[in-house]
């Protein structure tokens, strides 16, 4: 589970191939070299990736520094024989290094025969020394060591970067989520104090100490207790807990006794884009799907802010924790244009509606129409077409967000859902999203570029359950959601096209060429009224601008005679 889009898309890259190679007859090697620190989760990625391949693939995992010399042998054996195709992980293939058995054994299954029986994919994984380059380095002093890396083509050569503080809070979530269920427990609640010590504390660094923690503390937890405190991760009367209570007691104020919720999310449904991902999928822009695991957060926007941040996914408890996230600055300008009164009609009107007040807002981060500073919105909905790249897609990562989001723009966020159109490597590629309480998950509805989408968030105040929906009306596919917020007044609602976001800089993304999005059937409820047209209320038209510049990177159209739609143009990739 990774949070920086370029660590997400090198591992899919990984996946993409390894399946790739398992499936798809070819003469070329298909062994692959992948490093990480220990604990760092190499192991669990390419088991993730054996199980989506599915009973047809035999999977074996010899491991070098377990095996003595006549079970390495026989595992590999095993492997060169087997008539299905097979997925080998040789694990710890760095250990050993006074011996010459492990490479001597090794490199001759690493050349394709003549004519083979089945697929044979071999992924080398190994932990020694501080990176790739270096491990690399001692297995060529090793004998065999060069021949077994002349195996290797260098496009199949990866690293498992060390956790960032997104990814170690990520991590942390979803293990808890898991170790509660592991238990026949659950856990809807971790205190942002219990957060801030995971994310500050430098000894735990790696999955498998996250996962021991989150273990430990769930293992605490009293009967009927369904929150993570930060005392809980530690045993009663550590003095380490007392410990790092004093010297971090001048920011009590903010992480103790506030929680950040954890939402559960059912398993998707299909992959984004066609592209068979299966079990352990790894979206390019999102964490690794699992029924147990809380996705994406949203960061909140105010105009006007000198700490505006994007609308763009990014974890709430890095905001609320100050550990160093950098917000985008946005600001506005008071320009209004005063228009006809409202209509009276509580349901929407099929034809046109007289519009009412029309701000204009820029930012560097999204482009699209905003309600703003309502007593209550609970519901909004639209339609929109999922934006194709337009021209040829650059090597670089560019990438657009498209859809709608109930808070996010004044207030907290409690739900946002759209597409995805992204760049990578000179390829396009379309996601679905799906964001409840701050949290969310990439494919759950495949899609295609041109296909005209429908999609609805809708708040219930009393239950404080928030119901999604989202429609690709030109096959006619659709996937519902839900799932409690702790949010409970949302002002603001909106119809966007958003930029992306590297977590690991704190940076915005190029804004990929997508032509023209048109929005129709923009509707919400306002004020507890029923639905009415976007061009019923009082709005703000957003466009987006380069920071540091006066050119648009993304400009909006005027609202429609009908009320109810608008488009967004491109303009530039932007800095």
């Amino acid at each position: 589970m990774r949070f920086d889009p370029e660590v997400r898309n090198r591992l899919k890259e990984l996946r993409r191939k390894v399946v790739t190679g398992v499936r798809v007859p070819s003469q070329g090697r298909e062994s692959y070299l992948l490093w990480g620190r220990p604990g760092s989760g190499k192991t669990n990625l390419v088991e993730q990736i054996a199980t989506s391949l599915g009973p047809e693939v035999e999977f074996v995992t010899p491991d070098v520094a377990k095996l003595g010399e006549d079970a390495f042998r026989s595992g590999i054996a095993r492997v060169t024989s087997e008539t299905r195709p097979c997925r080998c992980l040789v694990d710890e293939v760095d250990a050993r290094a006074a011996e010459s058995w492990p490479y001597e054994v090794l490199v001759p299954s690493l050349d394709p025969p003549p004519a083979p029986p089945a697929r044979k994919s071999f992924v080398l994984a190994g932990s020694s020394a501080s990176g790739l380059a270096e491990m690399k380095q001692r297995m060529l002093a090793r004998p065999k060591g060069a021949d077994r890396l002349s195996r290797v083509p260098s496009a199949h050569e990866f690293s498992i970067p060390p956790l960032a503080t997104e990814d170690k809070i990520a991590v942390v979530v979803s293990e808890l989520g898991r170790a509660a269920e592991e238990h026949h427990r659950v856990v809807r609640e971790i205190e942002r104090l219990a957060l801030f010590y995971v994310v500050s504390n430098p000894q735990i660094a790696t999955p498998r100490q996250l996962r021991e923690l989150a273990v430990r503390s769930v293992e605490r937890l009293t009967a009927g207790v369904d929150r993570v405190r930060c005392d809980h991760l530690f045993d009663p009367g550590d003095a380490e807990n007392k410990e790092f209570w004093l010297s971090t007691r001048s920011t009590h104020a903010e992480p103790v006794n506030s929680f950040v919720s954890i939402v559960d999310y059912p398993k998707p449904n299909s992959p984004g884009d066609g592209e068979d991902r299966g079990v352990g999928r790894l979206p390019p822009t999102r964490a690794p799907s699992d029924p147990r695991r809380p996705r994406w957060t949203r960061r909140d926007s105010s105009p006007g802010s000198s700490s505006n941040a994007s609308m763009r996914a990014r974890p709430v408890v890095f905001a609320l924790l100050a550990v160093g996230l950098l917000a985008v600055s946005a600001f506005t300008l008071g320009a209004t244009t005063s228009r006809a009164a409202p209509l009276a009609s509580s349901t929407a009107p099929a034809g046109p509606q007289p519009m009412t007040t029309v701000a204009l807002a820029i930012t560097h981060t999204f482009a699209g129409y905003a309600i703003a500073d309502a007593k209550s919105v609970y519901t909004i909905e639209g339609n929109w077409n999922v934006p194709r790249v337009n021209g040829s897609c650059p090597s670089k990562l560019e990438m657009t967000f498209v859809g709608i989001s109930l808070g996010g723009y004044k207030t907290p966020s409690a739900g946002l859902i759209g597409t995805e159109t992204y760049c990578y490597l000179g390829h396009a590629h379309y996601y679905s999203f799906i964001s409840i309480g701050r949290s969310g998950a990439a494919g759950t509805l495949a899609i295609a570029p041109g296909n005209r989408m429908h999609a609805a968030l809708v708040y219930s105040p009393l239950s404080g359950y928030l119901h999604t929906f989202l429609q690709d009306l030109t096959k006619g596919t659709s996937t519902t959601n839900y799932g409690y917020v702790f949010v409970g007044k949302h002002t603001d609602a909106a119809w966007v096209d958003e930029v992306g976001y590297a977590a690991s800089t704190g940076k915005m993304l190029p804004l990929v060429d997508f032509g023209k999005v048109v929005f129709s059937d923009c509707l919400a409820a306002v004020n507890g009224t029923t639905l009415h047209t976007l061009g019923h209320y009082s709005t703000t038209a957003v466009e987006m601008y380069n920071k540091g510049t006066t050119a648009f990177k993304a400009d909006v159209s005027v609202i429609t005679p009908n009320n109810k739609g608008f488009s967004v143009r491109w303009d530039s990739a932007g800095p």
